[in-house]
């Protein structure tokens, strides 16, 4: 035991999703390119690591595309439950499911930036904090 933990889920999922039909984009891209890349995938999938929460739920929300979870029980405030996807991953059904959201990717997409939009960007945090400090000024 070297007191180190190694999380190997990120990994996995990866090696899952390469061994069946999708068309897989996988690889590590400067923050740009990651960018330009997206634009040519359908979804994006969150892959997990230490936590679910992720930067790339900001990215890609804020530019409409479709990010994948994978479910979780993790959730913020404001759930975003009802607007990202989640895929089970250890069920049996979950290529099936995962084709469902593809084939819907642009809904999907347009849920993601309505999340943005209401509790992500910068209005919609500007305007929780006013909230906040004229509730404390009451």
């Amino acid at each position: 035991n070297t007191g180190v933990y190694k999380n190997e889920s990120r990994k996995n999922l990866i090696k899952k999703l390469k061994k069946t039909n999708f068309k897989v984009l996988h690889s590590s891209l400067p923050y740009e390119d990651y960018i330009r890349a997206s634009f040519q995938c359908k979804i994006i999938i969150n892959p997990p690591g230490v936590g679910e929460y992720t930067s790339r739920m900001i990215d890609q929300t804020y530019l409409g595309n479709c990010i994948v979870l994978r479910k979780n029980s993790y959730d913020n405030a404001n759930s975003w439950k009802e607007y990202l996807p989640e895929v089970d991953f250890n069920k049996s059904d979950w290529e099936k499911n995962l084709k469902t959201i593809i084939d819907n990717h642009k809904h999907y997409g347009e849920l993601g930036e309505q999340y943005f939009n209401q509790y992500w960007s910068s209005k919609a945090i500007v305007k929780y904090f006013k909230e906040k400090i004229n509730e404390q000024l009451s």
